[in-house]
């Protein structure tokens, strides 16, 4: 085929009127109504170019036009391909339910306001991505939107906070599982979102308390061994979602290359001390799971040691780690892309001490994705 006749098919392709359905697909995507046939350039779709020669409406579709090359729906076993040697084009894999959801509530860092008559998009993005509890800084104002606290009812009259959580839809909070029934307080009851500053009302936060209607420990933790420490608390209505109170991403993918982790709460700033009034914020370094395990020996009821699979170990350098009051709350990654999101890689499960020479343990999110998503998103696919 000369050039001459293959820019004319160009044309006709391009101005063909039936030939766009309207949804724009790139090279790679599936297309067809099944979804089985692959969106390709023109000239590595034979069949598409055999079309376009003797029909005189062809009926091939336009996934895109890319620098005026048409990429095209193209048969998913077409035998020309191979003579035209066309170079595989790899099949984007379907997201997963979590990272669909993480790119919903993304939009919800956006609202929108009039100026000058015309109405604009406005960034609230409080997310520092700062290299960053003990030895920890104050967090500023939206920086950690997905942030919740599980309290308790202490005496039949007064709510304590003194676990942590992080908001994963608008109707659900993680968070570990012996946070669900405090030996002293009972079970958890409450769940406070879009806190900052507990001891003021001047920092520019408007916090809502909800009830916990469901609570759902994982069903291999048993309260005794420390493995599959997390739990998810249904809230008694969905949650209005805005740039101060808004889900956080679950990782998805075991591995991650960042050398380290950071962690937020309202916990004690010392062993023996009161928690934060102000929520902290501190960069911890992953640590391989063998030396984690090393370091507790027979100490804690992990007598299979650390399970690399299911949680993941952090060391803070200097005077840095979580502490009481921080369990249940997330360990994250903040995130490009989406922008102004956090990926969270684990849930603060236990240590020895805050700041001691022991590492801190955490259920590691990514094992228990399928778990999470057939509890909050049941009616996804």
């Amino acid at each position: 085929m000369g050039p001459f006749f293959e820019c004319l098919l160009v044309v006709l392709l391009i101005h063909c009127a039936a030939s766009y359905d309207g949804q724009y697909r790139e090279e790679g995507d599936s297309c067809g109504d099944d979804g089985s046939w692959t969106c390709r350039k023109l000239k590595h779709c034979p069949a598409a170019k055999r079309e376009l020669q003797t029909r005189a409406n062809p009926l091939t579709k336009v996934c895109s036009v890319k620098r005026g090359v048409p990429i095209v729906c193209c048969p998913p076993t077409d035998a020309s391909a191979v003579e035209d040697r066309a170079p595989p084009v790899p099949v984007k894999p379907k997201p997963s339910i979590s990272q669909r959801m993480c790119l919903k509530y993304a939009k919800f860092v956006w609202t929108q306001r009039m100026r000058y008559g015309e109405v604009i998009d406005v960034d609230n993005c409080g997310n520092k991505e700062e290299p960053l509890i003990v030895g920890g800084k104050n967090a500023s104002l939206k920086e950690f939107p997905h942030m919740a606290q599980i309290g308790y009812l202490f005496k039949g009259q007064q709510i304590l906070y003194v676990c942590g959580g992080s908001l994963i839809s608008e109707r659900w909070v993680l968070s570990a599982a012996h946070c669900t029934e405090a030996p002293t307080f009972g079970k958890a009851q409450f769940v406070r979102l879009g806190e900052l500053d507990t001891s003021s009302e001047r920092d520019g936060a408007n916090p809502i308390v909800l009830r916990i209607i469901e609570r759902i420990n994982h069903e291999d933790w048993n309260g005794v061994e420390l493995y599959n420490d997390i739990a998810l608390y249904k809230l008694e209505k969905d949650v209005r979602l805005t740039p101060h109170i808004r889900p956080i991403c679950l990782q998805v993918n075991h591995n991650f290359t960042s050398p380290a982790g950071l962690a937020s709460g309202w916990g004690h700033t010392k062993f023996e001390g009161v928690g934060s009034s102000m929520l902290q914020k501190v960069w911890l370094d992953v640590i391989d799971t063998s030396n984690c395990s090393k370091s507790y020996g027979i100490q804690l009821q992990i007598p299979e040691g650390i399970d690399g699979s299911k949680m993941l170990c952090t060391f803070g350098r200097g005077v840095k780690d979580t502490c009481q009051g921080d369990s249940g709350g997330p360990l994250q990654l903040p995130l490009s892309n989406p922008y102004c999101m956090y990926s969270q890689i684990g849930v603060t499960s236990f240590g020895i001490e805050c700041a001691s020479n022991y590492p801190g343990v955490f259920t590691r999110v990514s094992h228990y994705v399928p778990w999470i998503e057939k509890h909050v998103w049941p009616n996804e696919k």
